[in-house]
């Protein structure tokens, strides 16, 4: 049950984010709202892979050197994304944290995981807070940036749903 939760909830923020990557202008790319801030395009480069962390850990029962060498190969996969399609690259990244997912125990998930902040949960319990959290969060971001970036016809729908507006 658990499992169908995480990947329910990762498959929505999935959907919403691919269809605002859809909505947004080619400028927006190079888009920076503040010098301490990221630009569209390094915003979109960590949302393709900015739920894999905690997978790829757990993947490799937490074996730091083994999960570098992990995500290691997953940048090497990403290699030159900003030739890619960013909405590809969202799809694979849900398939990614599926096949971890899916390599994890239901006695694992119940095991102890530290956070990296320090907070101590279940692992089923952090695998859905963290990545959800990361993609919502980042999800706003993005919606943001087209916004500021003069997308006016962008709205909650957009945001929240993934779908443009219904006409009445």
């Amino acid at each position: 049950m658990l499992r169908s939760i995480i990947i329910a909830e990762l498959e929505r923020e999935t959907k919403i984010i691919q269809h605002l990557i859809k909505e947004m202008p080619a400028e927006t790319l190079n888009y920076k709202p503040a010098e301490n801030m990221r630009t569209t395009k390094e915003l979109l480069d960590y949302l393709v892979v900015c739920t894999l962390g905690v997978f790829v850990d757990n993947y490799c029962n937490q074996d730091q050197e083994k999960a570098k060498e992990e995500k290691a190969k997953i940048y090497k996969e990403l290699e030159g994304v900003e030739d890619k399609d960013y909405v590809a690259a969202m799809e694979w990244q849900l398939n990614k944290v599926k096949y971890y997912l899916s390599q994890i125990s239901d006695e694992d998930l119940a095991k102890p995981y530290k956070l990296f902040w320090g907070e101590e949960r279940a692992l089923g319990h952090a695998l859905l807070l963290s990545p959800v959290k990361y993609l919502t969060a980042y999800k706003q971001q993005l919606f943001l940036y087209i916004k500021m970036n003069g997308k006016a016809d962008i709205n909650t729908y957009d945001c929240w749903l993934g779908i443009k507006k219904p006409v009445s």
